[in-house]
């Protein structure tokens, strides 16, 4: 862990970590408590199968405690799916792992860039 102190904002911060990080796998996910550490494992279990593994608050037992941000980001993912014919059921997770070398890419800002929108 480390401290920035310039350049605030979540792409920065995302991006730095990355390029400090050291793993095979890097793991990323929000600091605003809507994501239980615990739930770790679960993530990785998945690592050897799939380049990027996202953790979904749309799936059994997933959530928020606010039911009214909960409500507006589950439409709001219902509406980018159903527009962009995505799979994915949580467009705007902040929790999710994936593998630094995916697809070619390298550097953190390959992987930041590629990630935009996730």
């Amino acid at each position: 862990m480390f401290i920035r102190k310039k350049d605030k904002g979540l792409a920065n911060s995302i991006r730095d970590g990355i390029e400090a990080s050291r793993g095979q796998y890097i793991i990323i996910m929000d600091t605003d408590f809507n994501h239980n550490p615990k739930d770790i494992p679960l993530l990785l279990k998945y690592k050897a199968e799939f380049d990027v593994v996202v953790g979904s608050r749309y799936i059994k037992d997933g959530g928020m405690e606010n039911k009214k941000r909960y409500l507006l980001s589950l439409f709001y993912n219902m509406t980018i799916r159903f527009i962009l014919k995505l799979p994915t059921r949580d467009n705007l997770s902040g929790f999710f792992i994936i593998k630094r070398k995916t697809r070619g890419l390298s550097s953190a800002q390959q992987l930041c860039d590629s990630a935009k929108g996730i």
